[in-house]
């Protein structure tokens, strides 16, 4: 347990001592007040806040639609008013029983403040197969998926985030929790969902290094309520990500985010999944972003765990 704590907690803390060592030549001018970025320079689009012109730092929605890279949160929100929608693809590579699950949905986010967003998703159709059907045991997300295919409605997610720092505006970084529900809306019958609720909250660092890069990390948890036949594990979650150059049309986005499971029977492996693709900003507001994920911690228990069977495209 202290191992899994002090692996998650690290991202934050290099995250912090790193913006303690950019602040005086990061977001801030040598007399302290918050730095500008030339208007030619910014490649993306601007909105105005407070009667003031700010640079979109990635304003995209992650899968689940706050702020952020794929998966993983920023602790940056949208100003007040501001409305973002995406369309989205989601792959999951899991074990046991060789799960290769995908989401196709959308997702929705408005900014009530300029410090509170809230935001969700819908799973318009999820897809599961299973390469090895006959291995015991069962992956958390989809713990009565029996059938080689199977294909329906998703679970609906709701949240808030709030951001308490912004290094936009002055602060040494950026600073921010969310907390998310998960609606219990996909099929446990056809093993598309669990049946049962779940939430998580999360704590997210975000700090932009001389308006080149925004790097990002978060370390949460996740509460899995059980359905009446199963025992459905918690887990600690974390996650690192950056996103390169910040403010131009063509963006490197990439991140590694995993999950540590409690103790169960049958015992769940540990998820690590990087994901990496370009965001390409086609003017204001619009953006396209393929991407590549990678189950790095898949275990094919005992078949052969080939490339294909950890990698998606999203």
């Amino acid at each position: 347990m202290i191992k899994r704590s002090v692996a998650g907690v690290l991202p934050l803390v290099m995250l912090a001592a790193l913006a303690s060592a950019q602040d005086s030549s990061g977001t801030r001018a040598s007399d302290g007040s918050p730095r500008t970025v030339k208007r030619e320079d910014v490649k993306t689009w601007t909105m105005t806040v407070d009667g003031k012109e700010w640079s979109v730092r990635p304003a995209a929605p992650t899968y689940e639609g706050d702020t952020g890279l794929f998966r993983l949160s920023s602790a940056y929100t949208i100003p007040k008013g501001k409305l973002s929608f995406g369309l989205f693809r989601d792959n999951f590579d899991r074990d046991p029983k060789g799960v290769d699950r995908s989401i196709h949905g959308f997702n929705l986010s408005y900014g009530a403040t300029d410090k509170l967003q809230i935001f969700g998703n819908v799973g318009v159709q999820n897809r599961v197969r299973l390469n090895s059907a006959s291995d015991a045991g069962f992956a958390i997300e989809v713990p009565f998926a029996t059938q080689h295919w199977a294909t329906g409605f998703g679970d609906v997610k709701v949240g808030l985030k709030y951001a308490f720092l912004n290094d936009y505006r002055g602060d040494a970084v950026g600073l921010a929790v969310r907390a998310v529900v998960k609606l219990p809306t996909a099929s446990d019958t056809d093993g598309l969902g669990t049946g049962k609720t779940a939430f998580a909250s999360d704590l997210i660092l975000s700090k932009s290094i001389n308006y080149g890069a925004d790097l990002h990390a978060s370390v949460g948890y996740e509460i899995n309520s059980d359905p009446d036949t199963i025992d459905l594990p918690n887990a600690f979650r974390w996650g690192l990500g950056l996103n390169v150059p910040a403010c131009t049309r063509f963006q490197l986005q990439a991140e590694v985010t995993g999950r540590s499971y409690s103790s169960t029977t049958p015992k769940q492996t540990s998820t690590v999944d990087l994901i990496v693709g370009p965001a390409i900003w086609l003017g204001s507001g619009w953006f396209i972003r393929p991407a590549f994920s990678y189950a790095l911690n898949y275990d094919d228990r005992g078949h052969s765990a080939s490339f294909a069977k950890k990698g998606g495209k999203e």
